[in-house]
């Protein structure tokens, strides 16, 4: 698998396009970093054109014309347990909702490694950072009929990073610079922030900080079952256990956009049927992430639809962790976090659970992928990463026996009814028997499994964490998310410290400090497989590129059925 860079920002000022530049590895914990001043002038940055040649100047990865009509099937492998992707975790309610809305940014469609407008038709920069003027695409309609405002952004920008009581935001860190949001008119928001952030570019672009109407929203108290945007597509219905149809928004305020009559998602809970119906061609795209092509079905269709089908291979910004519930005895003890973390045998648990689709990873993503994790060297010589297994199991029951728990212990760990996450739990329980751990599982649907979450209901709970952009702030958010029972206030200082920092290599040393921090404390068994998946595609479809992560290419807005 090659590899390629992750979601940069060209389309930004060059106040963050300096930390895209490639550096070797912090050799250590820095020192207290300095925050740069930004260099930048004031930038302006225009929407992608809506011509049939797709985004801008972005080059059409087909050489073929683009051609409208006919509907994209598409298989989804669980329910949504709603369809309010402010408060949404999870990949059911994106296939779900997504098409549906626009954000304020966005990245590119067909490229994917760069932000650009989206709702807004272009964007200003202030000289000191401090300062985004937003100015919006005139004419855009929500599906109501009701013309969208910059009341309506600043509505949901104050609602995603200061959610009110009972409201649920998993990303608010990545809009907490924010200091407030103004309206000069109907098209213009201005952000103001509290210090210059590299990442606040990337929130704004998040695929789940849509734009929702104002008026609908305070009608409603949330949007967990009414799906009214603006986006590419109109929601038409949710059948339970059955499809989610999404028909063409023929008012779309991107003229030319877009070239599907409409979408369908048919909700398909076994790997078998899934890929009979794409070996048959009932649907022209597999799921991304577990619900895609497992390693043997991607070399059936490379052998068997060669020629009219692909498996598409690509690398998910995401790590599956065990997270802990350290209010409970006995996970508040970190000896026993630490034992857990070494008795996981990470390199069996990706050959077998996940039949070889997966890396070595501890927070982050690894090389040559992303820039913030761990060398891969360095990675092998971490406790519970070490190829030695037995030393860390001898670790392992010795700090068990400090903590008091010599003689053993039961836990217990929920998984969703997938089947990698059902393995992977049964390799933990097999793994954890070398010290005397019972390790008992609790198999749950999806609603259930996330109900359990949100309200801690859990001892080890098995979980995929993702993110869009490879971004520290949006990895740290998932790791210390608030409601998650762990708290470290010297983590919170460094994690707010590391945002401001515009200088890639001061920035990397601090990420690095607070990596070594989450290793010695460990609120979650590190991540158990770094994830690489396989997804089916016709090759009738068109001008879909290669996901990077799982939480983007949900919009469709520039794919089109070839004959």
């Amino acid at each position: 698998m090659r590899a390629r860079k992750l979601f940069g920002f060209e389309s930004c000022a060059a106040i963050l396009a300096m930390l895209l530049a490639s550096c070797a590895p912090a050799s250590g914990p820095a020192p207290a970093a300095k925050t740069v001043a930004p260099t930048a002038v004031t930038t302006t940055t225009t929407a992608p054109t809506s011509g049939a040649a797709g985004p801008g100047a972005t080059p059409k990865p087909s050489a073929e014309q683009p051609r409208y009509g006919g509907t994209l099937t598409v298989s989804t492998f669980f329910e949504p347990p709603h369809l309010d992707l402010h408060q949404g975790q999870l990949m059911a309610t994106r296939v779900a909702a997504i098409p549906a809305y626009d954000t304020l940014l966005q990245y590119n469609p067909l490229k994917q490694d760069e932000i650009i407008p989206d709702l807004a038709e272009r964007y200003e920069m202030s000289r000191d950072g401090l300062s985004y003027t937003f100015y919006l695409n005139k004419g855009v309609k929500f599906h109501d009929g009701a013309s969208l405002t910059a009341e309506d952004v600043k509505y949901n920008l104050d609602r995603l990073r200061a959610p009110p009581r009972g409201v649920l935001s998993p990303r608010a860190a990545l809009l907490a610079s924010i200091d407030r949001i103004e309206t000069p008119d109907a098209g213009t928001v201005r952000i103001i922030t509290k210090y210059p952030d590299a990442s606040l570019l990337g929130g704004l672009a998040l695929s789940h900080h849509v734009i929702y109407p104002k008026k609908v929203v305070e009608e409603k108290g949330d949007m967990k079952k009414t799906v009214v945007g603006t986006g590419p597509f109109k929601f038409v219905r949710y059948e339970t256990g059955v499809v989610v149809e999404h028909t063409k928004n023929k008012e779309y305020f991107r003229k030319e956009r877009p070239f599907l009559d409409g979408l369908v998602f048919y909700i398909m809970t076994d790997s078998a049927t899934r890929f009979a119906a794409f070996r048959t061609g009932r649907v022209l795209m597999t799921a991304q992430g577990s619900g895609g092509l497992s390693p043997i079905q991607a070399e059936l269709t490379e052998k068997e639809l060669k020629g009219k089908a692909r498996p598409l291979r690509y690398v998910s910004m995401s790590n599956t962790f065990a997270l802990i519930n350290v209010s409970r005895k006995p996970l508040d003890d970190v000896r026993v976090r630490r034992a857990l973390n070494l008795l996981t045998d990470r390199p069996s648990i990706i050959k077998v659970a996940w039949a070889g689709e997966g890396m070595l990873s501890v927070f982050f993503l690894p090389e040559p992928y992303g820039k913030w994790e761990f060398p891969n060297a360095e990675i092998l010589k971490l406790p519970g990463y070490r190829p030695d297994k037995a030393a860390d199991i001898d670790e392992a029951k010795k700090l068990l026996a400090e903590a008091g728990y010599g003689g053993g212990l039961s836990l217990t760990l929920a998984v969703r009814t997938i089947p990698q996450h059902v393995r992977t739990g049964e390799m933990l329980r097999e793994q954890y028997k070398a010290a005397a751990i019972d390790l008992k599982l609790e198999t749950l649907e999806t609603a259930v499994w996330s109900e359990r979450k949100l309200k801690e209901n859990y001892e080890l709970l098995l979980d995929v964490w993702s993110v869009d952009a490879d971004d520290p702030t949006a990895w740290l958010g998932n790791i210390l998310t608030p409601g998650i029972s762990f708290k470290d206030d010297q983590l919170d200082e460094w994690t707010k410290e590391q945002a401001r920092i515009l200088d890639f290599q001061a920035r990397k040393g601090l990420v690095r400090t607070i990596h070594l921090r989450l290793f010695e404390l460990l609120p979650v068994v590190p991540s158990l497989k770094g994830a690489t998946y396989a997804m089916g595609v016709w090759d009738r479809v068109k001008n879909y590129p290669e996901p990077i992560g799982t939480w983007n290419s949900h919009k469709y807005t520039e794919v089109w059925l070839a004959n």
